[in-house]
C-alpha cells in the first residue's frame, strides 16, 4: 500500500539539520540536495508514531497497532521487531519543485528565503532576566508551507487493507505539531493522507482478535 501524506504547517516550523549558520542562526533548517527545506523521514516517522500513541491510550487493539506499524520498543535489542511502515522525506510540491528547478540560481535563493524566518529566543531566570549564554536564533519555516512525503506499508497477512488506511488517517488527524520547539509553540500542522475525506474517521474494532496477537 502506498498513499501519499500532505503536511500543511499552520505555525512557523524547525526541523532542524543539527548545524548552524556561523553569526546568523544557532540552528538552520534542514534542505535537501537542491537546498530547499524539507523534512526528514525519521523525524516524519517519529512525528506519526507520536499519533499512533496517542491513539493508543484510547484503545487496546490501537496500542498494539503502534508496534505492528512501527515496531516494538524493548530495551532487549534481541527482541525487538521491526514495524511495517516506511516513510519517505517530505518535500515541497512536486510543480513548485519543478518550476524551481528552471529559475536562474538567484531567483531560487529569494524563493528560498522567502520561505523562511528568524526566530531569537532566549532563557530567562526566576527573576526574569535573561540567563547568560542562553540567546539563540532559529531559522525557521513560515507558516503555510505544504509539503508532501510518501506512506509505504506492507500490512502482515490478515490485517484488512481498508482498515490500515482508516488507521494511518487516524494516525494522521493524532498529529498537531512536528520539530523542535514545540513547547513554545513551534511545529503547529495538519496531516492528512491524500484521498482521504476530512472529519470524524471511524476505526471500527473487527481487527481487534488479529491484534490482540501482535507485539
Amino acid at each position: 500500500m502506498r498513499k501519499q501524506l500532505e503536511i500543511l504547517f499552520l505555525s512557523e516550523w524547525q526541523v532542524g539539520s543539527g548545524l548552524g549558520d556561523g553569526h546568523l542562526a544557532d540552528t538552520v533548517l534542514a534542505r535537501d540536495t537542491d537546498g530547499l527545506p524539507f523534512v526528514p523521514g525519521r523525524a516524519l516517522r517519529g512525528a506519526l508514531r507520536e499519533g499512533a500513541w496517542r491513539l493508543g491510550r484510547c484503545r487496546e487493539d490501537l496500542r498494539r497497532a503502534e508496534a505492528v506499524f512501527w515496531g516494538t520498543r524493548s530495551t532487549a535489542d534481541l527482541s525487538n521487531q521491526s514495524g511495517c511502515l516506511r516513510v519517505s522525506p517530505a518535500r515541497l510540491e512536486a510543480e513548485l519543485r519543478r518550476w524551481l528547478s528552471v529559475q536562474p540560481m538567484s531567483e531560487r535563493e529569494n524563493f528560498v528565503r522567502d520561505m523562511t524566518c528568524r526566530r531569537i529566543q532566549t532563557a530567562l531566570d526566576e527573576k526574569r532576566q535573561v540567563r547568560t549564554s542562553t540567546l539563540r536564533t532559529l531559522e525557521c519555516g513560515i507558516p503555510g508551507l505544504r509539503l508532501t512525503a510518501e506512506v509505504v506499508v506492507e500490512p502482515p497477512a490478515g490485517l484488512d487493507c481498508a482498515w490500515v488506511e482508516n488507521y494511518l488517517a487516524a494516525v494522521c488527524a493524532a498529529v498537531k505539531s512536528m520539530g523542535g520547539n514545540r513547547a513554545r509553540g513551534l511545529g503547529l500542522c495538519r496531516l492528512r493522507l491524500a484521498d482521504t475525506p476530512d472529519g470524524p474517521i471511524g476505526l471500527p474494532s473487527e481487527q481487534a482478535l488479529f491484534l490482540r496477537g501482535a507485539a
